[in-house]
């Protein structure tokens, strides 16, 4: 039995499967949905219709570990309902550490800075964020927040740069917390939670609007 090949012009791809005397074929349109055919000698019959779904996009997340006591529960699970709105191929992730001080080994350490290296000093917090965190290759935003000695430290995997949040971003991100931070020691600390709150929310309402 002899079968002729004929075009579809709206068609990504055909495959086929020749056995006794019967074709199948699987048609897939632009549209994004997918038909089988099967071919016998009397003509085209449709046997099933079934819709190509797209890779599901994943939510960002916040994650936060205050050590620290920078904020309340229910302030980082409002900061936690922001971000996860942001739905992109790959999880973006939003890690914060709070931590009352430095460990002793470390604080010596980095006493012994010169007060005026910032390069030695952005080193030393790199190195010690990285140390934080529990996979190799990141992708997301990262950062420590220290009382003593006070300092913010944020890094930003490459992925999550390309993604829009450039040295510009990064630079309103650590200005987001740094004008609410410089506040605390004149605020008791009910008033200094609210300020934390209000820093990780509009943390990540800035990050939802700027990562694509």
């Amino acid at each position: 039995m002899n079968f002729s090949l004929f075009s579809f012009p709206i068609l990504t791809r055909i495959s086929g499967i020749l056995a006794c005397g019967i074709l199948s074929f699987v048609i897939v349109p632009l549209e994004g949905y997918s038909k089988t055919f099967t071919y016998h000698a009397l003509g085209i019959h449709e046997v099933s219709t079934g819709v190509l779904a797209d890779s599901p996009k994943k939510s960002a997340r916040l994650i936060v570990e205050d050590f620290g006591h920078f904020f309340s529960l229910p302030g980082v699970q409002k900061a936690k309902k922001i971000l996860s709105e942001v739905k992109l191929p790959e999880v973006q992730e939003v890690y914060c550490k709070t931590i009352p001080e430095l460990p002793a080994d470390l604080k010596m350490e980095y006493s012994k800075i010169d007060e005026n290296d910032r390069a030695a000093k952005s080193r030393f917090w790199s190195k010690y964020v990285k140390s934080q965190l529990e996979v190799d290759s990141p992708t997301g935003i990262y950062f420590v927040i220290c009382r003593n000695p006070a300092h913010i430290h944020i890094l930003v995997s490459k992925a999550t740069r390309n993604r829009g949040i450039k040295e510009e971003q990064e630079d309103k991100i650590r200005e987001i917390f740094t004008s609410k931070f410089k506040k605390l020691k004149e605020k008791p600390e009910a008033e200094q939670i609210t300020l934390g709150d209000q820093a990780l929310t509009e943390l990540c309402e800035y990050v939802s609007k700027k990562v694509k």
